[in-house]
């Protein structure tokens, strides 16, 4: 079968293409026509992934499932496909019957209520026609429980997708629900499956005993006894889903966070549940701006080499517009974190002393560095920082403010700040995965030809490395700066450069001081 060009130009959503878009479009089709079942596509910020994603599914036909990380990825998806159905988590939908969202609403009336606007949505997803856009955590849990019918499966930031899958085996008991629930404590492996048998011997009682609570209560107590039920239902699936794959992986088990007690558990790989999310589907995409080793990739989603093909695409933005410069302060590592940090506070302060109206980001390894700097800086007054959580409340601050910078160890990915909004990257410390994580040190532990752990740690820094300056340069014409200020660097550069993006590559002044501002940074650099 060849490829049609007549129908790739109807299959593409907009009447042009952006530069480049068009030849990578048309290598995903062919791919898939020439019998490849995965197409893992690499692809930087601005080169329109979601219209290459549209049109491949458009070519090949009906009903085609594309899923995201964020509802922010859903809404543009949905301004490029306006009739496609974009389906959401139970609780995005509100239940008119018990007046509050969908998720509690059915749990307090034990069935969807009449005409119910989730309800209708999942039944278009579990007969599909057309393209539907979905949340990646409702669409997997759903195919875990029920296989999906789609032949066409478009997955977007898959750069993430077996970290995704980890979370999906996670499993957090704190003090409080082990004493309410009288089930034991758990500090190993093998204690989890006492756990389990504690848990699934005693699961009906509890939810009978809710539900009855529940028929006999109004109001607000009916709501709260219903969220009850949904988190121990909750509870129920994770439980379940673990016990379920126990002999496929090993598991971590660690205390619970300091303020729960308890104990948590965690898979060391989740490979193996990426079956649920390709499924019966003929055609896979994966595509993302950071799959960075395309090796590492398959192996961690046990992909067959043989049935894939990886397609990288450079970037059209100007390189001058979006330089990554290396002023080395000193190794954040452990030993010399301290002297190196107070030396990364001082350049900032004179970085800030030049860019006294520019917003940008300072990327850090913990809440805790993002406070040293915000207390050790001459600028704590524009600095702002947050808790685990705050996400979209510190971000609606930050905006709020025309010479913000926003100090965070969770802006890497998933940030739109484009134009005004930021102007420079300040990355503090390389991002190697925490090594005080026993799921870290399990996989760091392991040696080929079994698994590469080394291999793994390096590729997950590079991934949110090269993730950083797309957060603040979004299209040709915007512009801005990022700065690399760990002496680790280095060492990660020379060791990897083959992980790092072309796009990253070329944009890259290992020395900072040979480069020279462009015009577009004049007004940035005030005196």
């Amino acid at each position: 079968m060849k490829l049609q060009e007549d129908l790739l130009l109807r299959s593409f959503p907009h009447p042009t293409f952006y530069p480049g878009q068009r030849e990578v479009l048309t290598k995903v089709v062919e791919s898939f026509i020439e019998g490849k079942k995965y197409v893992v596509l690499q692809v930087p910020v601005g080169g329109g992934k979601s219209a290459i994603a549209i049109g491949a599914g458009r070519y090949f036909g009906d009903p085609v499932l594309i899923t995201t990380q964020t509802k922010a990825l859903q809404a543009q998806y949905q301004r490029e496909l306006p009739e496609a159905v974009v389906a959401k988590g139970a609780s995005n939908y509100h239940c008119f019957a018990e007046h509050c969202d969908c998720s509690t609403g059915r749990t307090m009336r034990s069935d969807y209520c009449y005409n119910c606007e989730y309800k209708n949505t999942m039944e278009k997803v579990k007969n599909p026609r057309g393209i539907v856009i979905a949340n990646n955590d409702l669409i997997w849990c759903n195919f875990i429980r029920d296989p999906h019918k789609f032949p066409f499966v478009c997955l977007d930031e898959a750069h993430n997708l077996e970290g995704k899958l980890c979370s999906l085996l996670h499993f957090e008991a704190s003090e409080l629900m082990l004493t309410q629930y009288r089930l034991p404590m758990v500090e190993s492996q093998e204690q989890f499956e006492a756990f389990g048998a504690a848990w699934t011997s005693q699961y009906g009682e509890w939810t009978e005993t809710l539900k009855g609570r529940m028929s006999r209560s109004r109001g607000t107590a009916k709501a709260a006894i219903a969220r009850e039920l949904s988190t121990l239902e909750q509870y129920n699936f994770t439980i379940s889903l673990i016990l379920g794959n126990f002999s496929k992986t090993p598991w971590v088990v660690e205390p619970g966070r300091v303020e729960e007690g308890g104990f948590q558990i965690k898979p060391v790989f989740a490979g193996f549940l990426s079956h649920c999310i390709f499924g019966p589907a003929q055609r896979v995409l994966m595509m993302s701006a950071t799959i960075c080793d395309y090796g590492q990739f398959l192996q961690d989603l046990r992909i067959p080499s043989a049935d894939a093909v990886f397609i990288e695409s450079g970037s059209s933005f100007p390189r001058e517009h979006r330089p990554i410069l290396y002023f080395p302060q000193g190794r954040m590592s452990q030993d010399t974190k301290a002297a190196s940090m107070a030396k990364a506070i001082k350049f900032i302060d004179s970085m800030l002393n030049r860019m006294p109206e520019a917003r940008g980001i300072i990327h850090t390894a913990s809440f805790d560095d993002a406070n040293k700097i915000r207390l050790g800086s001459k600028h704590r007054d524009r600095i702002i920082t947050h808790e685990s959580g705050e996400h979209e409340k510190v971000m609606e601050k930050f905006k709020r403010r025309s010479d913000a910078v926003l100090v965070s160890p969770s802006m890497w990915e998933g940030v739109d700040l484009k134009d005004d909004l930021a102007r420079f990257n300040i990355i503090m410390k390389v991002p190697y995965p925490y090594l005080g994580d026993k799921q870290t040190k399990a996989r760091m532990s392991m040696v080929p030809p079994t698994y590469n752990g080394r291999k793994w740690y390096a590729w997950s820094a590079v991934m949110k490395l090269a993730q950083a300056p797309g957060r603040s340069t979004r299209s040709p014409e915007d512009y801005s700066i990022t700065v690399i200020l760990d002496s680790c660097f280095e060492d990660i550069w020379k060791s990897n450069r083959k992980m790092f993006p072309e796009y990253f590559a070329e944009a890259l002044h290992p020395d900072g001081k040979t480069w020279k501002s462009p015009e577009v940074f004049k007004r940035l650099f005030t005196k």
